[in-house]
Formats: C-alpha cells, structure tokens, sequence
C-alpha cells in the first residue's frame, strides 16, 4: 500500500502582543515584528503560507467597571416604560435595576435623590 503525505507540516504559532503604544511606543507610535519562529530550512518550497491576526481592545479593566456600574451610567436606566404588557414589563426592569442598585449601594446623590421618587413611580405605575 502506498502513503502518499506532502511534504512539511502545519506549524500553528500563536503570539499574543501588548500593544501600548503610550508606555511602549515612540511619539504615540508603537511597531511589532511578529515572526514564525520557523527556521528557513524547514520551509518547504512553493508553499502557500498564511497569517491570521486577531485583535481585541479594551481599556484599563478597572476603569472601564468602573465606569460601568458608577451612579451616572446607572442613572440612565431610570425611564417611562412603554408598550404593551409583556414590552412594559420589560422597560419596567431597568428603573428597578437601577433602584435597588441605588438603595443598596446609598448612591442616590450621584443622580439625585428626586429620581428615586421618579423610578418608584414608573414601577408603580406598570405594576397596574
């Protein structure tokens, strides 16, 4: 029986990189050279070769929950329902999120104390 394999094997070579350019650039420039790792004298010739990179961005983590969870972002959920019943009961979530995290957080000064009447009154009022 005759095995017939090409030549060469799939080499997968992953690299995860910072990219920070303000720590780690020049002038708010930052260059990285990713190579394969592969010696030249494993290559095979004529071969179709082929790089995949995927990026994922974010901020500084703690900034960004922060930033999440803080009374400002929160005081938005704070809002007339509207709807049928079940759309109603939906948008009646949000200014009930919003008020227990204030009541159990005492965070209600960061939107003001009048929205707290505000967001009991829509919850009341679809309750109906």
């Amino acid at each position: 029986m005759t095995s017939c394999r090409p030549e060469g094997l799939l080499v997968k070579d992953p690299k995860i990189v910072i990219i920070d350019p303000t720590n780690k650039g020049v002038d708010g420039e930052q260059v990285v050279i990713i190579n394969s790792g592969i010696v030249k004298k494993d290559w095979v010739p004529n071969t179709p070769t082929s790089t995949q990179i995927s990026v994922t961005g974010r901020e500084q983590v703690s900034a960004l929950v922060e930033n999440a969870v803080s009374g400002n972002s929160m005081g938005t959920l704070i809002k007339q329902p509207y709807g049928c019943g079940e759309q109603n009961i939906y948008h009646m979530t949000l200014p009930l999120i919003a008020a227990t995290y204030f009541d159990k957080t005492n965070q209600w000064e960061t939107v003001g104390f009048e929205k707290r009447a505000e967001a009991l009154q829509h919850i009341k009022t679809e309750e109906v």
